[in-house]
């Protein structure tokens, strides 16, 4: 559903992707997961033909991304950035349905996609008219996913969704979004700097460094048979409760 081919990409002299060659088929879940400045955003900026790549090239459905057809790609794809970027003179419903009204669909099957997702997402509707300062940060998360969600597209893009919850929310949208991926069958791809939450959400998970992909796999192939010492250093970073109270 997704490929990078060959892919590179500097900015101002300095070399933030590295070449790349990455796919993700149809149904699919893959987490992107690696330190800052890694270049994991910038990957997904080109699937979303926000970022051009100085060499290779990148496909959706098979569809080589262009100038040309970027606004059509645009259109399968969803996307959840963090504290769900969310127009704040916007209802949680406007800023769910803004697109939704460009693309031709009628106030009828708007309103009825709109509980759809209410439910899936489960956010109570009665705060569907709320403006996004009134809810809290998990709540602009389930609207972002919703506004994702709209047109149902055939990929998902999630960038450190949950990065700035507390561990109580952040732990019960993990659920939820987990249910989400599983349900709707979709090509996701997650950024996060989170192993567990990386293993949690996705089948297989990509660790990044410096603009490369050191290794794929899923969590045991990662912790068992790391391919870069880098590995071994980033997962043994992340301390679980059990070794903190030692």
């Amino acid at each position: 559903m997704v490929r990078f081919e060959a892919v590179e990409k500097s900015f101002e002299g300095r070399v933030v992707i590295h070449e790349t060659t990455l796919e993700v088929g149809v149904g699919e879940r893959l987490a992107l997961i690696g330190p800052s400045g890694c270049g994991k955003s910038t990957l997904l900026r080109m699937i979303l033909g926000m970022v051009k790549p100085d060499r290779g090239l990148v496909r959706v459905g098979g569809e080589r991304v262009t100038d040309a057809n970027v606004r059509a790609v645009r259109r399968r794809i969803g996307y959840v950035i963090q504290d769900g970027g969310l127009f704040p003179h916007l209802t949680a419903e406007d800023n769910v349905i803004l697109v939704a009204r460009l693309s031709g669909l009628s106030r009828v099957e708007i309103a009825a996609r709109v509980h759809e997702l209410a439910d899936l997402a489960r956010l109570p509707r009665s705060l569907l008219h709320r403006f996004p300062r009134s809810l809290s940060g998990g709540e602009r998360q389930r609207v972002g996913l919703m506004r994702a969600l709209m047109l149902d597209p055939d990929v998902l893009l999630l960038d450190e969704p949950l990065g700035a919850l507390d561990p109580i929310i952040r732990a019960q949208l993990q659920e939820d979004l987990r249910e989400v991926f599983c349900a709707l069958k979709k090509s996701v791809i997650v950024v996060t700097h989170d192993m567990g939450e990386a293993g949690y959400l996705a089948e297989s998970i990509a660790v990044m460094r410096a603009g490369k992909v050191l290794q794929r796999g899923d969590v045991r192939a990662l912790t068992g048979t790391p391919a870069d010492p880098f590995i071994t250093e980033f997962v043994s970073a992340q301390r679980s409760l059990a070794e903190a109270v030692r």
